[in-house]
Protein backbone atom coordinates (compact mmCIF):
# COMPACT_ATOMS: atom_id res chain seq x y z
CA UNK A 1 0.00 0.00 0.00
CA UNK A 2 2.80 2.36 0.96
CA UNK A 3 4.63 1.58 -2.29
CA UNK A 4 1.49 2.42 -4.29
CA UNK A 5 1.15 5.76 -2.51
CA UNK A 6 4.83 6.53 -3.12
CA UNK A 7 4.49 5.64 -6.81
CA UNK A 8 1.39 7.80 -7.19
CA UNK A 9 3.15 10.69 -5.45
CA UNK A 10 6.12 10.39 -7.80
CA UNK A 11 3.86 10.25 -10.87
CA UNK A 12 2.02 13.37 -9.69
CA UNK A 13 5.38 15.09 -9.22
CA UNK A 14 6.43 14.10 -12.76
CA UNK A 15 3.15 15.37 -14.20
CA UNK A 16 3.62 18.72 -12.42
CA UNK A 17 7.09 18.96 -13.96
CA UNK A 18 5.68 18.18 -17.41
CA UNK A 19 3.12 20.95 -17.03
CA UNK A 20 5.96 23.30 -16.06
CA UNK A 21 7.96 22.30 -19.13
CA UNK A 22 10.69 20.60 -17.09
CA UNK A 23 10.79 17.50 -19.25
CA UNK A 24 14.26 16.26 -18.33
CA UNK A 25 13.44 16.23 -14.61
CA UNK A 26 10.11 14.51 -15.29
CA UNK A 27 11.85 11.90 -17.44
CA UNK A 28 14.27 11.03 -14.62
CA UNK A 29 11.37 10.34 -12.24
CA UNK A 30 9.41 8.33 -14.80
CA UNK A 31 12.42 6.26 -15.84
CA UNK A 32 12.93 5.30 -12.19
CA UNK A 33 9.29 4.23 -11.86
CA UNK A 34 9.30 2.24 -15.11
CA UNK A 35 12.54 0.52 -14.12
CA UNK A 36 10.80 -0.77 -10.99
CA UNK A 37 7.28 -1.13 -12.42
CA UNK A 38 7.68 -1.73 -16.20
CA UNK A 39 3.92 -2.26 -16.67
CA UNK A 40 2.80 0.95 -14.95
CA UNK A 41 0.49 2.39 -17.61
CA UNK A 42 0.32 5.87 -16.12
CA UNK A 43 4.11 6.19 -16.07
CA UNK A 44 4.41 4.84 -19.63
CA UNK A 45 1.77 7.26 -20.91
CA UNK A 46 3.46 10.18 -19.15
CA UNK A 47 6.81 9.11 -20.59
CA UNK A 48 5.26 9.09 -24.08
CA UNK A 49 4.12 12.68 -23.49
CA UNK A 50 7.67 13.67 -22.48
CA UNK A 51 9.00 11.95 -25.62
CA UNK A 52 6.52 13.85 -27.77
CA UNK A 53 7.42 17.19 -26.19
CA UNK A 54 11.11 16.44 -26.80
CA UNK A 55 10.25 15.40 -30.40
CA UNK A 56 11.58 11.89 -29.76
CA UNK A 57 8.72 10.32 -31.69
CA UNK A 58 10.21 6.86 -32.05
CA UNK A 59 10.54 6.52 -28.26
CA UNK A 60 7.01 7.87 -27.87
CA UNK A 61 5.68 5.23 -30.24
CA UNK A 62 7.60 2.54 -28.37
CA UNK A 63 6.03 3.56 -25.04
CA UNK A 64 2.57 3.82 -26.58
CA UNK A 65 2.92 0.32 -28.03
CA UNK A 66 3.88 -1.00 -24.58
CA UNK A 67 0.71 0.49 -23.11
CA UNK A 68 -1.50 -0.90 -25.89
CA UNK A 69 0.08 -4.34 -25.57
CA UNK A 70 -1.19 -4.37 -21.96
CA UNK A 71 -4.44 -2.44 -22.44
CA UNK A 72 -5.38 -2.34 -26.13
CA UNK A 73 -8.20 0.21 -25.57
CA UNK A 74 -6.27 2.61 -23.35
CA UNK A 75 -7.75 6.00 -24.21
CA UNK A 76 -4.70 8.07 -23.25
CA UNK A 77 -2.39 5.93 -25.39
CA UNK A 78 -4.83 6.16 -28.31
CA UNK A 79 -4.94 9.96 -27.96
CA UNK A 80 -1.13 10.14 -27.87
CA UNK A 81 -0.93 7.92 -30.96
CA UNK A 82 -3.48 10.04 -32.83
CA UNK A 83 -1.50 13.15 -31.96
CA UNK A 84 1.72 11.66 -33.32
CA UNK A 85 -0.04 10.52 -36.49
CA UNK A 86 -1.42 14.03 -37.00
CA UNK A 87 2.15 15.32 -36.79
CA UNK A 88 3.28 12.73 -39.30
CA UNK A 89 0.76 14.12 -41.76
CA UNK A 90 1.97 17.70 -41.32
CA UNK A 91 5.72 17.77 -40.60
CA UNK A 92 8.30 16.80 -43.19
CA UNK A 93 10.92 16.54 -40.41
CA UNK A 94 9.31 13.32 -39.22
CA UNK A 95 10.40 11.17 -42.15
CA UNK A 96 12.21 8.69 -39.88
CA UNK A 97 9.02 8.04 -37.93
CA UNK A 98 7.02 7.85 -41.14
CA UNK A 99 9.25 5.04 -42.31
CA UNK A 100 7.87 2.94 -39.43
CA UNK A 101 4.41 3.22 -40.99
CA UNK A 102 5.10 1.17 -44.09
CA UNK A 103 3.59 -1.81 -45.88
CA UNK A 104 5.49 -4.31 -43.75
CA UNK A 105 4.70 -2.90 -40.29
CA UNK A 106 1.81 -0.42 -40.29
CA UNK A 107 -0.85 -2.97 -39.41
CA UNK A 108 1.03 -4.13 -36.29
CA UNK A 109 0.30 -0.78 -34.63
CA UNK A 110 -3.43 -1.35 -34.79
CA UNK A 111 -4.06 -5.10 -34.98
CA UNK A 112 -3.81 -6.39 -31.43
CA UNK A 113 -5.61 -9.12 -29.54
CA UNK A 114 -7.71 -11.81 -31.24
CA UNK A 115 -8.10 -11.37 -34.96
CA UNK A 116 -8.16 -12.85 -38.44
CA UNK A 117 -6.41 -12.20 -41.74
CA UNK A 118 -8.50 -12.80 -44.84
CA UNK A 119 -7.03 -14.00 -48.13
CA UNK A 120 -3.31 -14.06 -47.38
CA UNK A 121 -2.75 -16.73 -50.03
CA UNK A 122 -0.47 -18.69 -47.73
CA UNK A 123 1.70 -15.64 -46.96
CA UNK A 124 0.45 -14.22 -43.64
CA UNK A 125 1.36 -10.66 -42.73
CA UNK A 126 4.44 -10.70 -40.46
CA UNK A 127 4.26 -9.71 -36.82
CA UNK A 128 0.67 -10.85 -36.21
CA UNK A 129 -0.81 -13.98 -34.64
CA UNK A 130 -3.93 -13.91 -36.80
CA UNK A 131 -6.08 -16.89 -37.67
CA UNK A 132 -6.03 -17.36 -41.45
CA UNK A 133 -9.19 -17.31 -43.57
CA UNK A 134 -9.23 -18.32 -47.24
CA UNK A 135 -11.37 -20.03 -49.87
CA UNK A 136 -8.90 -22.85 -50.42
CA UNK A 137 -6.23 -24.61 -48.39
CA UNK A 138 -3.85 -25.12 -51.29
CA UNK A 139 -3.18 -23.69 -54.73
CA UNK A 140 -1.33 -25.68 -57.40
CA UNK A 141 0.06 -27.90 -54.65
CA UNK A 142 1.14 -25.01 -52.41
CA UNK A 143 -0.38 -25.46 -48.93
CA UNK A 144 -1.92 -22.34 -47.43
CA UNK A 145 -2.43 -23.80 -43.92
CA UNK A 146 -5.59 -21.83 -43.30
CA UNK A 147 -7.54 -22.00 -40.06
CA UNK A 148 -10.97 -21.40 -41.63
CA UNK A 149 -12.11 -22.30 -45.15
CA UNK A 150 -14.63 -19.58 -45.81
CA UNK A 151 -15.56 -16.78 -48.23
CA UNK A 152 -14.51 -13.31 -47.13
CA UNK A 153 -18.12 -12.21 -46.68
CA UNK A 154 -19.21 -15.19 -44.55
CA UNK A 155 -17.47 -15.43 -41.18
CA UNK A 156 -19.97 -17.87 -39.70
CA UNK A 157 -17.19 -19.36 -37.56
CA UNK A 158 -16.95 -16.03 -35.67
CA UNK A 159 -19.49 -15.07 -33.02
CA UNK A 160 -20.97 -11.58 -32.91
CA UNK A 161 -18.64 -8.99 -31.32
CA UNK A 162 -15.84 -11.54 -30.95
CA UNK A 163 -12.88 -10.16 -32.93
CA UNK A 164 -10.47 -7.40 -31.95
CA UNK A 165 -9.38 -6.93 -35.56
CA UNK A 166 -9.76 -8.06 -39.15
CA UNK A 167 -6.95 -7.38 -41.62
CA UNK A 168 -6.48 -8.05 -45.30
CA UNK A 169 -4.22 -6.94 -48.11
CA UNK A 170 -5.21 -6.40 -51.76
CA UNK A 171 -8.45 -8.33 -51.34
CA UNK A 172 -11.38 -5.89 -51.14
CA UNK A 173 -11.18 -5.05 -54.84
CA UNK A 174 -11.72 -8.75 -55.65
CA UNK A 175 -15.12 -8.80 -53.92
CA UNK A 176 -18.20 -8.43 -56.10
CA UNK A 177 -20.27 -7.24 -53.12
CA UNK A 178 -18.19 -5.03 -50.77
CA UNK A 179 -21.21 -3.91 -48.71
CA UNK A 180 -22.14 -7.48 -47.83
CA UNK A 181 -18.57 -8.12 -46.69
CA UNK A 182 -18.36 -4.91 -44.64
CA UNK A 183 -21.64 -5.72 -42.89
CA UNK A 184 -20.35 -9.18 -42.02
CA UNK A 185 -17.03 -7.84 -40.75
CA UNK A 186 -18.84 -5.27 -38.63
CA UNK A 187 -20.96 -8.04 -37.10
CA UNK A 188 -17.92 -10.04 -36.05
CA UNK A 189 -15.86 -7.12 -34.70
CA UNK A 190 -16.04 -5.98 -31.12
CA UNK A 191 -17.08 -2.38 -30.39
CA UNK A 192 -14.17 -0.18 -31.61
CA UNK A 193 -12.67 -3.31 -33.18
CA UNK A 194 -10.20 -2.55 -35.97
CA UNK A 195 -10.67 -3.23 -39.68
CA UNK A 196 -7.30 -2.70 -41.39
CA UNK A 197 -7.52 -2.77 -45.19
CA UNK A 198 -4.76 -2.41 -47.79
CA UNK A 199 -6.20 -1.43 -51.18
CA UNK A 200 -4.44 -0.92 -54.54
CA UNK A 201 -4.50 2.71 -55.65
CA UNK A 202 -5.94 2.56 -59.17
CA UNK A 203 -3.52 5.27 -60.31
CA UNK A 204 -0.58 2.95 -59.59
CA UNK A 205 -1.96 -0.41 -60.74
CA UNK A 206 -1.66 -1.18 -64.44
CA UNK A 207 -4.92 -3.12 -64.82
CA UNK A 208 -6.92 -0.37 -63.10
CA UNK A 209 -5.35 2.83 -64.43
CA UNK A 210 -7.60 3.09 -67.47
CA UNK A 211 -10.77 2.13 -65.58
CA UNK A 212 -13.27 4.55 -64.15
CA UNK A 213 -13.22 4.85 -60.39
CA UNK A 214 -16.03 3.19 -58.44
CA UNK A 215 -18.85 5.20 -56.91
CA UNK A 216 -21.16 4.64 -53.92
CA UNK A 217 -24.14 3.73 -56.09
CA UNK A 218 -22.13 0.86 -57.59
CA UNK A 219 -21.64 -0.59 -54.11
CA UNK A 220 -25.37 -0.19 -53.48
CA UNK A 221 -26.37 -1.84 -56.79
CA UNK A 222 -24.07 -4.79 -56.07
CA UNK A 223 -25.64 -5.21 -52.63
CA UNK A 224 -29.26 -4.89 -53.78
CA UNK A 225 -28.61 -7.35 -56.62
CA UNK A 226 -26.98 -9.70 -54.08
CA UNK A 227 -23.96 -10.19 -56.32
CA UNK A 228 -21.47 -12.86 -55.35
CA UNK A 229 -18.20 -14.30 -56.56
CA UNK A 230 -19.92 -16.95 -58.69
CA UNK A 231 -19.25 -17.88 -62.33
CA UNK A 232 -21.14 -14.71 -63.29
CA UNK A 233 -18.69 -12.78 -61.12
CA UNK A 234 -15.70 -15.15 -61.10
CA UNK A 235 -13.33 -15.38 -58.18
CA UNK A 236 -10.39 -14.71 -60.47
CA UNK A 237 -7.28 -13.32 -58.73
CA UNK A 238 -6.71 -11.06 -61.73
CA UNK A 239 -10.23 -9.59 -61.56
CA UNK A 240 -10.81 -6.32 -59.77
CA UNK A 241 -14.54 -5.67 -59.53
CA UNK A 242 -13.96 -2.13 -58.25
CA UNK A 243 -11.19 0.46 -58.64
CA UNK A 244 -10.34 2.80 -55.79
CA UNK A 245 -8.37 5.86 -54.82
CA UNK A 246 -8.28 6.96 -51.16
CA UNK A 247 -10.91 9.66 -51.69
CA UNK A 248 -13.17 7.35 -53.69
CA UNK A 249 -13.05 4.69 -50.98
CA UNK A 250 -13.94 7.26 -48.30
CA UNK A 251 -16.85 8.46 -50.43
CA UNK A 252 -18.13 4.91 -50.96
CA UNK A 253 -17.99 4.25 -47.23
CA UNK A 254 -19.64 7.55 -46.29
CA UNK A 255 -22.40 7.59 -48.90
CA UNK A 256 -23.55 3.96 -48.91
CA UNK A 257 -26.72 4.01 -46.82
CA UNK A 258 -26.43 0.37 -45.73
CA UNK A 259 -23.19 1.30 -43.92
CA UNK A 260 -24.45 4.40 -42.09
CA UNK A 261 -22.73 4.84 -38.72
CA UNK A 262 -21.08 1.42 -38.80
CA UNK A 263 -17.44 2.47 -39.15
CA UNK A 264 -15.31 5.44 -38.20
CA UNK A 265 -12.30 6.21 -40.41
CA UNK A 266 -9.45 6.34 -37.90
CA UNK A 267 -6.58 6.78 -40.37
CA UNK A 268 -5.73 6.57 -44.05
CA UNK A 269 -2.07 6.17 -44.96
CA UNK A 270 -1.44 7.12 -48.55
CA UNK A 271 0.82 9.02 -50.92
CA UNK A 272 0.23 12.65 -51.80
CA UNK A 273 -0.91 13.52 -55.32
CA UNK A 274 2.56 14.99 -55.91
CA UNK A 275 4.27 11.69 -55.10
CA UNK A 276 1.74 9.67 -57.12
CA UNK A 277 2.53 11.89 -60.12
CA UNK A 278 6.26 11.41 -59.56
CA UNK A 279 5.83 7.63 -59.41
CA UNK A 280 3.78 7.61 -62.62
CA UNK A 281 6.47 9.68 -64.37
CA UNK A 282 9.44 7.65 -63.16
CA UNK A 283 8.28 4.09 -62.51
CA UNK A 284 6.95 1.60 -65.04
CA UNK A 285 3.40 1.43 -63.66
CA UNK A 286 2.98 -1.49 -61.31
CA UNK A 287 2.99 -4.81 -63.14
CA UNK A 288 2.06 -7.66 -60.76
CA UNK A 289 4.54 -10.35 -61.79
CA UNK A 290 7.69 -11.72 -60.21
CA UNK A 291 10.97 -9.77 -60.24
CA UNK A 292 9.45 -6.91 -62.21
CA UNK A 293 6.89 -6.46 -59.44
CA UNK A 294 9.63 -6.32 -56.80
CA UNK A 295 11.71 -3.79 -58.75
CA UNK A 296 8.72 -1.53 -59.34
CA UNK A 297 7.56 -1.81 -55.76
CA UNK A 298 10.97 -0.87 -54.38
CA UNK A 299 11.20 2.04 -56.81
CA UNK A 300 7.84 3.32 -55.56
CA UNK A 301 8.90 2.99 -51.94
CA UNK A 302 12.15 4.86 -52.64
CA UNK A 303 10.23 7.80 -54.11
CA UNK A 304 7.85 7.80 -51.15
CA UNK A 305 10.70 7.66 -48.65
CA UNK A 306 12.69 10.39 -50.42
CA UNK A 307 9.65 12.65 -50.11
CA UNK A 308 9.23 11.83 -46.41
CA UNK A 309 6.00 9.93 -46.98
CA UNK A 310 4.61 6.54 -46.00
CA UNK A 311 6.29 3.60 -47.76
CA UNK A 312 3.04 2.02 -48.92
CA UNK A 313 4.03 1.23 -52.50
CA UNK A 314 1.09 0.89 -54.88
CA UNK A 315 -1.52 0.70 -52.10
CA UNK A 316 -3.19 2.89 -49.53
CA UNK A 317 -3.96 1.66 -46.02
CA UNK A 318 -7.30 2.30 -44.31
CA UNK A 319 -7.88 1.90 -40.57
CA UNK A 320 -11.57 1.67 -39.60
CA UNK A 321 -13.10 1.34 -36.13
CA UNK A 322 -16.38 -0.51 -35.69
CA UNK A 323 -19.09 1.71 -34.17
CA UNK A 324 -21.59 -0.15 -31.98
Amino acid sequence: MENNITCETEINKAEDLIESGLYSEAKNILESIILTLPDNLEALNDMAVVNIMEQDYNSAVSNIKKVLSIDKTNKIAEENLRYILSLLHNEGSLSDSKNELNWETGFTWFCKGTGIEIGSGGKPLPGLQSKQVDLVDDYNGFKYHVDYLSPADDLSFAEDNSLDYIVHSNMLEHLANPVKALLEWHRALKPIGILYIMIPDKRLWITDRQRNVSYPQEWTYAYLENRSNTPSYPNDPNTHFFAYTPNVFKECLAKTSQLDNLFEVAEIFTSSDKVVDEIIRNVNVFVPDGDHMSQNYLAMQNIQQNNGEYKVGHSFHVVLKAIK
